[in-house]
Parts: structure tokens; sequence; C-alpha cells
């Protein structure tokens, strides 16, 4: 599965760099660059196309809502897993709270 990922991070690298010159060349559109637009938007097309052919080697992968609410709420993904940690470690300490006062009475 590495090199699956490795293999779609790639893609989409493309993809994001493509999609960043479209937005250049578009942002300054001039007639004479729609050859170049045309061209751009095929080579998006064809990276699409390259993702979605990719989707069945990823079918055992799954996201977490959460994580997907971080992202859509522009939040960095990386901070979700700390939070996840923190939330954990805060439920452990409130559990052997409960757990010390219960051999208390026991």
């Amino acid at each position: 599965m590495s090199d699956s990922l490795a293999k779609l991070s790639t893609e989409l690298e493309y993809l994001i760099d493509k999609t960043w010159n479209l937005y250049v060349t578009v942002t300054d559109f001039q007639a004479q660059s729609q050859p170049r637009v045309d061209q751009v938007l095929n080579e998006i097309i064809g990276l699409l196309k390259d993702v979605d052919q990719m989707k069945d080697q990823f079918q055992d992968v799954h996201i977490p809502g959460q994580l997907l609410n971080y992202v859509d709420d522009l939040k960095n993904p990386q901070m979700f897993t700390r939070d996840c940690l923190q939330r954990t470690l805060e439920r452990n300490e409130e559990i052997n709270g409960k757990n010390e006062t219960l051999a208390k009475f026991a």
C-alpha cells in the first residue's frame, strides 16, 4: 500500500500544480493563451482519471468523519491526532479517579 500512497501523493501534487497553473493562466487571460488553457485542462482531466483509477486500491482506508470536519473547518489535520490524544488522556485521568474512589469504598 505504501507504493500506492506514494503514487497517489505524487498524482495529487501534480494535480495541485496543474490547477495552480490553470488559475494563473486564466487570471491573466488573453486570447492567445486559449491553447495553453485547453492543454492544462486536458492534463487536469487526465490526472483526475488517474486518481479515479486508483480508488480501488484504497477501499480499506477509513477516514474518521471528525477528521473531515477538521479539514472543512480549515484546521490542520495533524491537530486532529493531537486533540484525540489529549481527549483520551483526559478521559483516562477521569476513569483513574473513579477507580481510585471505588477502591477506597471496597
